[in-house]
């Protein structure tokens, strides 16, 4: 069983290492997270055989930091997948546009028919346009 580290020497390279992690995260808090679970990892998996103890930090640290990154990429890409891919419109714009419908719908039904029926067959059920016949009558040649 390879030899833990002990305490001691642990202590003496966690300014450094502190150091390396605030050279790889630029925020501080984060930085001081990444060298806590490198110095936990050194006690919990010590390094194995003769492996300076710097450089094996060194590893870890950036191990742990690449792990950090994978999970915060997998964490925004579950939450933007989760999310609603559009912002819901101001309240003010949703009673504008039911306005606009209101109006819309009062226009259409004061029309005459067969105008009427063919506005609304058209556009509020969906029908499609007639074919053309190819010539238009007098009246749509205005």
């Amino acid at each position: 069983m390879p030899e833990r580290p002990d305490l001691t020497q642990l202590l003496a390279e966690s300014r450094w290492l502190a150091a390396l992690a605030r050279r790889l995260v630029a925020d501080g808090e984060e930085a001081e997270d990444l060298a806590q679970d490198t110095l936990a990892a050194a006690l919990a998996h010590p390094p194995q055989g003769d492996r300076p103890l710097r450089g094996w930090l060194a590893t870890v640290l950036r191990g742990r930091w690449v792990d950090r990154q994978r999970e915060q990429g997998a964490r925004s890409a579950r939450e933007h997948q989760n999310s609603r891919q559009e912002a819901l419109p101001p309240t003010d714009d949703v009673v504008a546009k039911a306005e606009q419908q209101r109006l819309l719908v009062a226009a259409v039904l004061a029309l005459t028919e067969p105008e009427r029926t063919t506005v609304l067959l058209r556009f509020f059920e969906g029908l499609p346009r007639a074919p053309s016949q190819g010539a238009c009558r007098p009246a749509c040649r205005r």
